[in-house]
C-alpha cells in the first residue's frame, strides 16, 4: 500500500472504492509496512473507503527466520550453521524483519567472495552486521531527539505520499504535527520544526 501513495491519491481511492460498490464483487486486502499508514498518511476521503478489520502481523522470531533460510538454502552447505543460528538471533533481538536477515547475508556474501572463502562463516556475518550498524545515517538516526525523528519520519512519509523528492515545508509540519496528534505528543513551535529539519539537512 505504500507504494501506491500519491500526493493525490487517486489510485488508492480507485482500488477501495471499487470494494464500496456491492455489485463489483471485489475485496481489497491492502499490505502496509505500518499499523498507522491509514492515520498518517491516507486523506480522509480514501480513508472513508477503508474497512475496520485490521491484522497486524508480528515480527520473526529466529526460529522461524532460521527455518525460511535453511529453506532458500535448499540443503546447501555453503552457509555454516553457525553464522546462519547469529544472524537469525541478531535480527530477531532488533527488528524481526526477514529482510533484514536476507539482506545480512547478502553483504556477508560478498565479503566471503571477496575473501575467496569457500564457506560464509560467523566472521562473514558479524563483519556485515558491523559494518550495517556503522553506517553514517545509522549513527545520525541513533543521535536524533524524539523531535527530530518525528520530523524525518514525517519528511518519509511526505516523501512517499506526494511521490516527488522535494516537498513544501508547510506539508512537512502538516505531517508532523499529524504525527504528534497520533502519539498525544505536544508538536513543536514552528521555528523550532523548521530549525531541526535544516539542521538534518546539513
Amino acid at each position: 500500500l505504500d507504494l501506491l501513495c500519491t500526493k493525490r491519491q487517486e489510485i488508492i481511492y480507485d482500488i477501495f472504492n471499487w470494494s464500496s460498490n456491492e455489485e463489483s464483487g471485489v475485496s481489497v486486502l491492502a499490505i502496509a509496512n505500518t499499523l498507522d499508514l491509514p492515520e498518517r498518511i491516507l486523506s480522509r476521503r480514501v480513508g472513508s473507503r477503508l474497512g475496520l478489520n485490521r491484522l497486524c502481523f508480528q515480527p520473526y522470531d529466529h526460529d522461524q527466520i532460521a527455518f525460511i533460510i535453511r529453506n532458500r538454502l535448499s540443503g546447501s552447505s555453503a552457509v555454516q550453521e553457525d553464522a546462519l543460528e547469529f544472524a537469525s538471533r541478531k535480527v530477531a533481538s532488533v527488528s524481526g524483519d526477514l529482510r533484514k536477515a536476507l539482506d545480512i547475508l547478502r553483504r556477508a556474501t560478498q565479503l566471503a567472495i571477496n575473501y575467496k572463502a569457500k564457506q560464509l562463516t560467523m566472521k562473514h556475518v558479524q563483519d556485515a552486521v558491523k559494518e550495517a550498524s556503522t553506517t553514517a545515517s545509522v549513527d545520525l538516526v541513533h543521535s536524533l531527539s524524539r523531535h527530530s525523528l518525528m520530523i524525518l519520519r514525517s519528511a518519509l512519509a511526505e516523501q512517499i505520499s506526494c511521490g516527488l523528492d522535494e516537498f513544501l515545508f508547510s506539508d512537512l509540519l502538516k505531517q508532523y504535527r499529524l504525527q504528534c496528534h497520533v502519539q498525544h505528543i505536544d508538536p513543536l513551535p514552528v521555528s523550532s520544526v523548521y530549525g531541526n529539519a535544516m539542521e538534518m539537512c546539513t
